[in-house]
């Protein structure tokens, strides 16, 4: 294995345990929306073995924020890359950890993420 990998995977490991992780544009957008409204959050929230983007406790709800190419948005399943496939199959596995837990699991693609919709999908935890 090139020390090149190996590096940029012990410091992805590493960042987890610290929980000092690197934010994606769509979860930086995300995030200055729930500050806006402020709407008290968590980042990298654990369960088991999984990290879920966002948990808001005052909703008991955990928040995934979906990228369009990772998660494959708008691509029927067998049109899907590998890692496309993988991801997928990661988020069903999430979503019933979280639902099995007692939280209630949401996921915004980030061509969403707007303060209306993010509105919208409190109104939505606030409601269940």
């Amino acid at each position: 294995m090139p020390k090149k990998f190996y590096r940029k995977r012990k410091r992805r490991l590493t960042c987890r345990k610290r929980k000092v992780c690197y934010n994606t544009k769509p979860e930086l957008e995300f995030k200055a929306i729930l500050e806006k409204l402020e709407i008290e959050y968590e980042q990298q929230f654990r369960i088991q073995n999984k990290y879920y983007d966002f948990y808001l406790p005052d909703y008991n709800a955990l928040i995934e924020v979906d990228g369009i190419y990772w998660h494959g948005i708008g691509v029927e399943f067998e049109q899907k890359s590998r890692m496309q496939k993988r991801t997928y199959k990661n988020d069903l596995y999430k979503d019933g950890l979280a639902a099995i837990n007692g939280f209630i699991i949401k996921r915004i693609n980030e061509g969403e993420i707007t303060v209306s919709k993010v509105k919208k999908l409190l109104k939505e935890c606030k409601n269940i």
